[in-house]
């Protein structure tokens, strides 16, 4: 359909590449990547430090100027071997209901504050070790290996708007295969080779799952993707003993593995214990405040950050996404509701993570299910408010 919609000159641009039998995302992108097709699309002489792998969902909707971009980089010699830009769960917006909205703002917000944290401050890490290094040489031994292991964090690989160069996924061996979610695995790889991926200014618009068991097994395919790639880290600092790979295997666990079940568990018990010992230690005023004053303020923090702060960051995005998209909350209903239920993805985040343990307990093992992003009509259970 889509070279139906294109003139004559750039049909002969596209290629269809369809993979025969099953496989997941990653096994299809590498059948792609194999080097009798790369020879039919491109030339045998190719270089491929001049090639770009980019990778985008069905659902995505890119920034048009972002290979424009990425070609001024690479021309004026400011070029990276990797790019990664940020998607926004926000192209679907306008058929979600009130709890699907939220749950694409919750979910925007998420890759804007992890990914681009990451993508941004990792380099500005990098060049502060570089100083420190050069300024006290004598003890770069010692300071290299503790600032690995404290303060470096491997860049996150999204799987949408993300663009490496043809050698280094060469290098690296294609897709990760041995996990669910190759995205997350690639960013690791690539953190191992000590390469920095630099951020891309353009965002992508992608669908929000319109339905609770839809986000559920999203989630839940992406928990699978964070069990898989603990042994990837725990081989990863077997093979290369450094202190920066043996932080990313501490940080996965206590980060990613463990955090993620727990989060919606952490908000009730910390309420109940705080008006537990309130109730217990009434007579100790600097007791009964702190277990009623610590909840309160932890619960008015999680009202303004997540339903206020994040609701304004997202709309300041508006001028900058591919598409228009009115993300501005019009009833009261939806005000109200997106400002004091804004851990609703987080519910539903929690309950995939959980899924994923209890097929482990039960059956030994869980097979993640694509998810359904795009409908097109109203499934029987419907994100609604």
């Amino acid at each position: 359909r889509l070279r139906e919609t294109l003139p004559p000159y750039q049909q002969k641009r596209l290629f269809h590449v369809a993979m025969p039998g099953p496989g997941r995302k990653a096994h299809q992108l590498n059948w792609a990547l194999r080097p009798e097709v790369l020879r039919e699309i491109l030339s045998e002489d190719v270089d491929p430090r001049r090639v770009f792998v980019g990778v985008s969902d069905a659902d995505s909707i890119p920034d048009p100027d972002t290979y424009r971009w990425i070609a001024h980089r690479e021309l004026s010699g400011q070029g990276s071997l990797a790019y990664q830009g940020i998607p926004l769960s926000l192209a679907n917006y306008d058929r979600l209901t009130i709890r699907g909205k939220i749950c694409a703002i919750q979910q925007s917000s998420i890759f804007i504050r992890v990914s681009i944290a990451r993508l941004l401050n990792e380099v500005k890490r990098v060049r502060l070790l570089g100083r420190l290094t050069a300024a006290l040489p004598r003890l770069a031994w010692m300071i290299r290996p503790t600032f690995e292991l404290f303060f470096r964090r491997a860049q996150i690989c999204l799987g949408h708007n993300q663009f490496v160069r043809l050698d280094l996924m060469q290098a690296i061996g294609g897709f990760p295969t041995s996990g669910a979610t190759e995205d997350s695995t690639l960013g690791y790889a690539i953190g191992r080779r000590g390469v920095l991926m630099q951020a891309l200014p353009m965002v992508e618009v992608t669908d929000l799952p319109e339905t609770s068991e839809g986000v559920i097994r999203q989630n839940a395919r992406w928990y699978t993707g964070v069990l898989d790639d603990i042994p990837y880290l725990w081989n990863a600092w077997r093979t290369e003993p450094t202190a920066f790979n043996f932080a990313q295997w501490v940080r996965h666990l206590g980060n990613k593995m463990v955090e993620w079940p727990i989060a919606a568990i952490v908000y009730p018990a910390t309420g109940w214990l705080g008006w537990y010992l309130a109730y217990h230690h009434e007579g100790h005023r600097f007791w009964f405040y702190m277990a009623t004053g610590a909840p309160t303020i932890s619960l008015l923090l999680t009202v303004w950050v997540g339903g206020i702060m994040t609701q304004a960051l997202i709309e300041d995005l508006h001028p900058y996404l591919p598409r228009p998209v009115d993300l501005r909350r019009k009833s009261l209903q939806e005000k109200f509701l997106g400002t004091f239920r804004c851990q609703t993805y987080w519910l539903l985040a929690t309950r995939g993570a959980w899924r994923v343990l209890w097929a482990l307990a039960r059956a030994g093992r869980y097979e993640p299910a694509k998810t359904d992003r795009v409908t097109g009509r109203r499934l029987p259970r419907s994100v609604t408010g």
